[in-house]
């Protein structure tokens, strides 16, 4: 598998540490942040190839870091992994693309989904770049709510 540039932003050290551990295998740099003001200068110095989020976080919220990024073009998969996921915020989240939310601590999760992640952020580097067959990966709340979604429209 392909590797690329990960941040990680969270606000709780411990948890930083964890995805760190859990997702090098997957990542040449990895990166990190504990509030999304700061994740900002990473993105303007670094190419980012997946950004895994925390919501609540000091000075900027997770969301809000999104909403950002996205108005200034930048189209990287981020997976939204938080203790305080609910429909609205997850409704917020698709508003602006976030490409998964995962409820912690659901780590397991957490790495089947960096995996995906990680090659559509390559994939936009590389546009002609196959997209590797991974295992399957058990659906979340957040697609079943995106599916709902597409249903309806």
């Amino acid at each position: 598998m392909r590797k690329g540039n990960l941040l990680i932003i969270d606000d709780e050290i411990d948890i930083i540490e964890i995805i760190k551990d859990i997702l090098s295998k997957f990542s040449i740099n990895i990166y990190t942040a504990q509030s999304g003001r700061e994740a900002l200068e990473k993105i303007k110095s670094y190419n980012m190839h997946l950004i895994i989020c925390d919501i609540n976080m000091p000075t900027m919220n997770g969301v809000d870091f999104l909403k950002t990024i996205r108005a200034a073009g930048n189209n990287v998969p981020v997976v939204f992994f938080t203790g305080f996921g609910n429909k609205e915020l997850m409704l917020e989240a698709a508003k602006y693309g976030a490409f998964d939310f995962i409820e912690k601590p659901m780590f397991y999760q957490l790495e089947e989904i960096a995996q995906r992640g990680m090659q559509y952020g390559l994939k936009q580097d590389d546009p002609a770049m196959p997209i590797e067959d991974l295992p399957h990966v058990e659906i979340t709340k957040y697609q079943k709510l995106l599916q709902e979604l597409s249903k309806k429209k």
